[in-house]
C-alpha cells in the first residue's frame, strides 16, 4: 500500500492543479445545478471535464447572469 503524498502550494504538480481546479468547479456547478437545464448542465461538465475550466466557469457565469 502506498504511502499518500503531501505537497505545499507552491510544488504542486501541473496535473494536480488541473484536477484541483476541475474538481472545485464541479462543485459549484452541482450548487448551480437546479437553474441549469439539462443539457446546459452536460456542457459546461463535460468542458471542465476535458480541461477547459476557465471557458466553463465563463460560461456559467454568463448564464448565471442572465435575468429570466
Amino acid at each position: 500500500m502506498s504511502r499518500p503524498v503531501y505537497y505545499d502550494e507552491t510544488s504542486v504538480p501541473q496535473d494536480a492543479q488541473r484536477y484541483l481546479k476541475a474538481r472545485e468547479f464541479l462543485e459549484k456547478l452541482r450548487k448551480h445545478q437546479r437553474e441549469l437545464d439539462a443539457q446546459t448542465y452536460k456542457t459546461l461538465r463535460g468542458q471542465a471535464l476535458n480541461g477547459d475550466i476557465q471557458g466553463a466557469e465563463k460560461g456559467l457565469e454568463r448564464i448565471l447572469r442572465r435575468e429570466w
